[in-house]
């Protein structure tokens, strides 16, 4: 994790904008002076396309859910 992450807040403490580390923001959208690939390639991210075949519908199950905790 990175610790020299800063957000800036407007006057009701909303963060609006974010000052991340070099080496981060090469890492995320890639190094165009060395023609590093970002995190974000397309390549890297088939590994994780597909779907999901579920037995029960996503909606129902969580409202059964959230009603365990009541």
């Amino acid at each position: 994790m990175y610790k020299h992450i800063r957000y800036i807040v407007d006057k009701n403490g909303n963060a609006n904008e974010v000052i991340i580390p070099i080496r981060l923001w090469k890492q995320m959208v890639g190094d165009k002076e060395t023609g590093k690939n970002n995190i974000f390639d397309k390549k890297k991210l088939r590994q994780y396309f597909g779907k999901i075949k579920l037995k029960v519908d996503p909606l129902q199950y969580q409202m059964a859910i959230r009603d365990e905790w009541r």
